[in-house]
């Protein structure tokens, strides 16, 4: 078996996939699963939600990379 990836969005993706149903109707070998993208779970869509809002009420603290480094020296 081969797994082959398409994205439907693009004209070439659009292409062979018409072309791959096309096959399919008329041979068994081919079967077209479409696998649907996981989304991100409603818990972690809530702690970024929070973050933005935290720094848009300027909750936050900015490190810069220099003073990572002269606190580990």
């Amino acid at each position: 078996m081969t797994t082959i990836t398409l994205n439907e969005k693009t004209k070439a993706g659009k292409i062979v996939l018409e072309l791959a149903k096309i096959v399919a109707q008329s041979n068994k070998g081919i079967s077209i699963e479409a696998v649907a993208v996981k989304d991100y779970s409603n818990e972690f869509k809530e702690k970024i939600r929070k973050a933005e809002q935290e720094i848009k009420e300027g909750k936050t603290i900015t490190i810069t990379t220099q003073s990572i480094w002269e606190s580990i020296q």
